[in-house]
């Protein structure tokens, strides 16, 4: 006798589950019925309902390739009950022949002694005693006793009595099991699961990922909250329930702290959750595109982490505020301090700064794995831009890190202010980066330096000459001409050159202790020929001396974040260097709105080789320093 079928029935075919949604003939094969049957795993199916252009069913996953057509006579795996199930799992010592607890390990044809599992089969048997229990996909289709009643009561699902007498026998096991999953099984009606909740007054987590229930009319009963009553974490992950029907579910669960959603093609979250205690909601792998679609979470007062990662989501500003439905002031994420937007359609840096503003309480961003990432030093903008996050990526962000981060910004806005030539780009840039006035007031206002407005045509000389500065102190110079004089060994041996001053000479001419140079010189050109150049200009030799670059960027000096304020090197070397820097700068005008004591600029050296300066140098000014070596 043919088993009796029905629309959506969770049947199991070697180890693959699927749901009945079509039981009839089909057009154009042998006589006979068919089950035309989703597949929970897509791969497994050759259409999407369709056969030969008509339409037999509709596949709730919308997958092209979720469905096929078995015949019903096709042997099925056999569907357990509840205690069946807990039974085979963590007490076969009972079960029939070859089951895990008789079958025997065997390497390379030797049997493998087992030593130490008799006492862990002991402790498994006493149901009793079991705290956490994983049935996960072992066929579990109800709470009737066996699988051959569970088998014979299917044909007749709305028979609540048959079912609540296998309640009775269950509950009578005093079970004390805390956490259950009951993941990808045979489950398809909420009263199975009400009657099994009954049972465990100690359950406080229960996982039904990858079930399809057909329908949530019995959760309206009293019967439901009492069974839910306790449980705090729900895991409905890969159901393809929609939102409304999510709604409905959890509004049974009265102390719900964590709610899984994961997997379940939502696309817009419509009505506001009932449960207002959630503090952990997963939407991972949905369809959620932005902040709009999610506008009713911000009714939930606890929620304070938020998973939202693989959705095609962006962070792009709606063109209206949204609202919510009891109140029409603009509303915010008020309590959310932990965000995850990994694998996300984020891409524009900008995007982030409304981050501050929907989410003003985060503390932790994930943002792997999205399009934002790809961006040069995306980390340091993210960090930059958002002043309220403590972690980013799960790496803490420490004092210098931020410092670090904020300061690179800071300069790189600058370089954007420099290449405006009009007002109205000024204030594009700065609507685009609101976080650039506040960081001035924390560290510096950069100066910024505006390009000359004559621009010469790309491919022409000029365009790819840059202005270079050389200076040298006078002291190094006159030692360098002292010590490497390009003049005949006997006149140098005899008495210093003529051309260079004595040290109390130069003191009494009062003159600049800085010696400058100006000289445009091509990008194209290697280190080895700047350095020769250089050489050149100064009267002397090239392998005496060697090039810092000066570049646009400062670096806070010495200093620990357990120090009060900050201290400049203790190396008295260095106190001369940075002396001898702040002169030059004093007499080429280049003055700074910043605390000298805790800045300088940052210094590159250009070493010398086959590179050409392009490599080391940009933009149509440069200002080197010749010590030396």
């Amino acid at each position: 006798m043919l088993k009796q079928r029905w629309l959506g029935q969770r049947i199991s075919f070697d180890g693959h589950l699927c749901t009945v949604r079509y039981v009839g003939p089909v057009k154009n094969t042998k006589k006979g019925d068919w089950l035309g049957v989703e597949w929970d795993d897509p791969s497994r199916g050759k259409h999407d309902g369709s056969y030969e252009g008509e339409r037999y069913f509709q596949c709730i996953s919308g997958h092209p390739s979720a469905g096929s057509f078995v015949r019903p006579s096709r042997p099925s795996d056999p569907p357990l009950s509840f205690l069946d199930a807990l039974t085979k799992k963590y007490n076969s010592s009972d079960g029939p022949k070859g089951t895990a607890a008789e079958q025997k390990i065997q390497i390379s044809g030797k049997t493998v002694e087992e030593v130490g599992f008799d006492k862990i089969n002991r402790q498994l048997a006493a149901l009793q005693e079991l705290k956490i229990v994983v049935l996960d996909g072992l066929c579990v289709a109800g709470v009737n006793s066996s699988p051959q009643e569970a088998e014979d009561n299917a044909s007749h699902p709305t028979n609540q009595h048959s079912r609540w007498s296998f309640v009775e026998e269950l509950n009578s096991k005093d079970l004390s099991i805390v956490e259950l999953d009951l993941s990808r099984n045979l489950l398809e009606t909420w009263i199975d699961v009400i009657g099994i909740c009954s049972a465990l007054k100690y359950l406080a987590a229960l996982e039904l990922n990858g079930n399809r229930f057909r329908d949530t009319d019995c959760l309206s009963s009293m019967a439901a909250s009492r069974s839910f009553e306790g449980i705090k974490l729900l895991g409905l992950n890969d159901t393809l329930l929609s939102w409304d029907e999510i709604v409905s579910i959890t509004s049974n669960f009265h102390s719900l702290r964590t709610l899984s959603l994961a997997s379940n093609g939502l696309k817009t979250l419509t009505n506001p959750l009932h449960i207002k205690g959630i503090d952990r909601l997963d939407l991972s792998f949905n369809g959620l595109e932005s902040l709009q679609s999610i506008a009713c979470l911000t009714e939930l007062p606890n929620l304070t982490c938020l998973s939202l990662r693989s959705n095609p989501f962006t962070l792009s500003l709606p063109s209206e505020p949204f609202r919510t439905q009891s109140s029409s002031t603009t509303i915010r994420f008020r309590s959310l301090k932990e965000l995850d937007l990994s694998s996300t359609a984020i891409s524009d840096l900008s995007s982030l700064d409304s981050v501050s503003t929907f989410f003003p309480a985060l503390t932790k961003l994930l943002t792997k794995q999205a399009p934002l990432t790809a961006t040069p030093s995306a980390t340091l903008h993210t960090i930059a831009r958002l002043p309220g996050i403590t972690e980013l990526n799960y790496q803490t962000i420490t004092r210098d890190t931020r410092q670090n981060a904020e300061i690179f910004y800071l300069e790189l806005v600058a370089k954007q202010f420099a290449s405006a030539t009009t007002s109205d780009e000024e204030q594009e840039i700065r609507s685009k980066n609101p976080r650039y006035k506040p960081l001035c007031e924390i560290h510096y206002e950069p100066e910024i330096k505006k390009k000359q407005p004559e621009q010469a045509d790309a491919g022409t000389l000029k365009a790819r000459v840059t202005k270079f500065t050389f200076y040298i102190s006078k002291q190094d110079l006159q030692k360098a001409r002292h010590q490497f004089s390009l003049l005949p060994k006997s006149t140098s041996t005899s008495q210093p050159p003529t051309s260079s001053p004595k040290p109390h000479e130069e003191d009494s001419q009062a003159q600049p202790p800085v010696l400058e140079k100006t000289h445009l010189i091509p990008l194209t050109i290697s280190t080895y020929a700047l350095l020769g150049l250089v050489a050149r200009l100064f009267a002397i030799l090239p392998h005496s001396i060697k090039l810092i670059l000066e570049t646009d960027e400062w670096d806070p000096i010495g200093g620990t974040e357990d120090e009060e304020g900050w201290s400049v090197s203790e190396d008295e070397s260095d106190d001369e260097e940075i002396q001898s820097e702040e002169k030059g700068r004093e007499l080429r005008g280049n003055r700074k709105r910043r605390d000298e004591s805790r800045w300088k600029r940052r210094k590159m050296e250009i070493p010398a080789g086959t590179r050409m300066v392009g490599f080391f140098v940009e933009g149509g000014r440069a200002s080197v320093r010749v010590e030396l070596r």
